[in-house]
């Protein structure tokens, strides 16, 4: 296999980390500063424009290798063949991802931390500070008018820049040569989400650019009227110094008065002092982050880049641009949305006049705005969106994993339209009488909290806190029983947390092979040291570096037992020590078979020619004419429901859509 490796360094008007690779490389003022290549074992060289092509990249046996490829694709796509005379991009068959092998063997993605997390890597912080310095506009002058520094205005900053994109692609090959490429079932997805990149995301630009525009408007108004209530003393919402003089406080962060807001001392703070909180609160939330976002990376009405693949050590997915996994789920109703869009878009109708509109119809605009982040994802003219979702799938195969009956059956009961909802059925168990899901709504939800979410060994503070945060509080002695109930009748999923942790305590100490849960563990020492998990699909997950090290007990810390450890992303974002368990790593094991089964239903999808646009969790999303979408639905979702490697009860849920919305 020929290897050619590179690292592109562009300067340009726009900054990529706002508006995305896309979007940046199509600007006009976007352009190269250099590229150094490697091709296979020779040395790194570097190529300046405008030269020639480079000749390796004419020949169609050569496989191209960049970390976070999609970057180098772009620049290819809008500047070196247009602009340089280069051959069009290759496709991604041809592509390797420095990046996507780093994350496959549980290594963060990013260049830099990967290599130093390997022990290859060295890190240059003023090469990084010049690339900065060049890729971005200047100051002109009279005595220098450019926008933009050049090698004869900056010659020795450019020789440092030649230094630092060299780097890069020298810890590309060595992360290239340590590990491997990618094997063929995980090049193969990765494949698909660069094609899904490259299809993009159909978006409404029109509606983010009228969302933006009235928030303006109801920003100025917030001001104004802050500035009428302090006489002046304040007058933006984001004065935080003169906030907090004015309200008398030592913080006016957003947390601070949220937690003041929803306390019993709100109702004996002063009229005054009480609308500056709820103005300050209202003028900084986020609802319209997402529209400037879209509006930055959409490129010919559609947005790309919006998924990372093996972005966590499950395996699963991650968000990227818009962050899909991430928008506020619609709580409006469907007529509402349609008829405040509807309204939104009238061209008749000024801007004024709309605002004045919502005004007078909605109490919290904001709000408004909030919920319609998901319908700004829409279907082009004459086609529809379909998502489908796993119904309770984490439920579902953590029971097939521990192969518990009793959870099985009330699933595969139910589906078959013979058994109780398994909700209510827990709730049953819980409060010990039927229950009606039209009537009894409280005991439901508590029922299906405990069936989604104590399979992972939940304690039940923790489970008393997830059910808040649904806006359900409950007391101690119920949450209490709720986690017993759990436990007590699903006693296979119980026992399995205690026999996987003593079962990788046994493949760490002593190196043997083991099978449970339907999974495989043991120990690898090649490419790296790793405890390696093989999932019933094949797919092998890694921990790095795994070890046993006494350390105190979590129900009594006097006790001293032997705890796992590995090395991995920690929640800082950073690479460290990692303290896991039986229950953890059993919900690592569910959520990684939930992520084989939506990828088996990717490619499936691809083989057939209805490829999905994007994702969001467990729930892809295809786009087709409306004419075939009845058909297309009925299809989808038998693909999800009959999976090539899992016998565990799976349903799936969709509908037909013009506009996102949650399925």
């Amino acid at each position: 296999m020929k290897l050619f490796f590179f690292d592109i360094e562009t300067r340009s008007e726009r900054d990529v980390t706002k508006c995305g690779a896309w979007a940046y490389a199509a600007d006009p003022s976007t352009d190269i500063l250099c590229i150094a290549y490697k091709f296979s074992h020779w040395p790194i060289e570097l190529w300046l424009p405008p030269s020639p092509p480079i000749y390796q990249v004419e020949q169609e046996d050569t496989f191209f290798v960049a970390h976070n490829v999609e970057f180098e694709y772009c620049v290819w796509k809008f500047i070196l063949h247009p602009r340089y005379g280069w051959p069009e991009p290759p496709p991604p068959e041809r592509w390797i991802d420095s990046a996507a092998v780093a994350r496959y063997y549980g290594y963060p993605g990013a260049l830099e931390k990967a290599s130093l997390a390997m022990g290859i890597g060295e890190k240059d912080m003023g090469g990084k500070r010049v690339m900065m310095k060049l890729s971005r506009p200047r100051r002109t002058s009279a005595a220098n008018p450019d926008r933009f520094w050049t090698p004869e205005t900056k010659p020795d900053d450019f020789d440092r820049l030649y230094d630092y994109c060299k780097l890069d692609v020298r810890q590309s090959f060595r992360i290239i040569k340590k590990l491997g490429v990618l094997p063929p079932s995980e090049q193969e997805i990765w494949e698909h989400n660069f094609h899904l990149s490259i299809r993009g995301v159909p978006v409404d630009k029109d509606l983010a650019r009228v969302v933006l525009d009235l928030k303006e408007i109801h920003v100025k108004r917030i001001n104004a009227e802050l500035s009428k209530l302090t006489r002046g003393e304040i007058t933006t919402a984001t004065q935080h110094a003169r906030f907090a003089k004015v309200l008398k406080m030592p913080s006016v962060s957003r947390d601070v008065l949220e937690a003041l807001k929803a306390s019993p001392l709100w109702e004996d703070i002063p009229g005054k002092k009480r609308r500056l909180i709820e103005l300050r609160l209202e003028a900084g939330r986020t609802s319209t982050a997402k529209f400037e976002t879209l509006l930055q990376q959409e490129l010919n009405g559609r947005v790309h880049g919006q998924l990372i693949v093996n972005a966590a050590a499950t395996g699963r997915y991650a968000g990227a641009g818009l962050q899909v996994h991430n928008m506020f789920r619609t709580k409006m109703k469907l007529k509402d949305i349609t008829n405040v869009i509807k309204t939104l878009k009238n061209k008749k109708i000024s801007i004024e006049k709309k605002y004045v509109w919502l005004r007078e119809n909605y109490q919290d605009i904001m709000a408004v705005f909030s919920n319609l982040i998901r319908p700004a994802i829409c279907a082009p003219k004459g086609m529809a969106l379909i998502p489908v979702d796993y119904a309770a799938v984490e439920a579902r195969l953590v029971a097939w994993l521990c192969n518990d009956q009793q959870l099985l059956n009330l699933f595969r009961a139910f589906d078959a339209g013979h058994g109780v909802e398994p909700y209510c059925a827990m709730g049953k168990t819980i409060f010990g009488y039927d229950i009606d899901k039209n009537v009894h709504e409280k005991e439901r939800f508590l029922g299906k909290q405990t069936i989604l979410g104590c399979g992972f060994g939940m304690g039940w503070i923790k489970f008393q806190i997830t059910c808040e945060g649904y806006g359900e509080k409950i007391e101690d002695e119920l949450a209490e029983k709720a986690v017993n109930a759990y436990r007590k009748r699903f006693k296979k999923i119980k026992k399995a947390w205690y026999e996987i942790g003593d079962t990788v305590l046994r493949v760490i100490k002593y190196g043997v092979k083991v099978d449970l849960c339907r999974c495989t563990w043991e120990i690898i020492d090649k490419p790296v040291r790793a405890l390696r998990i093989t999932l019933p699909s094949g797919k092998m997950l890694h921990f790095i570096n795994p070890t046993v090290a006494p350390g105190p007990a979590p129900w009594n810390d006097k006790q001293i037992i032997d705890k796992i450890y590995y090395y991995g992303i920690g929640k800082n974002h950073q690479w460290c020590k990692i303290e896991t368990h039986g229950a953890s790593l059993l919900e690592t094991i569910t959520q990684a078979t939930a992520a084989e089964l939506l990828k088996e239903t990717l490619l499936k999808l691809q083989a057939i020619n209805m490829p999905v646009i994007f994702h969001v969790h467990d729930e892809p999303v295809v786009c087709v004419a409306r004419s075939k979408a009845e058909r297309a639905l009925a299809k989808v979702k038998h693909i999800m429901e009959h999976p090539d490697n899992c016998t565990a009860p799976i349903k799936a849920e969709g509908q037909i859509i013009k506009r996102y919305r949650k399925t």
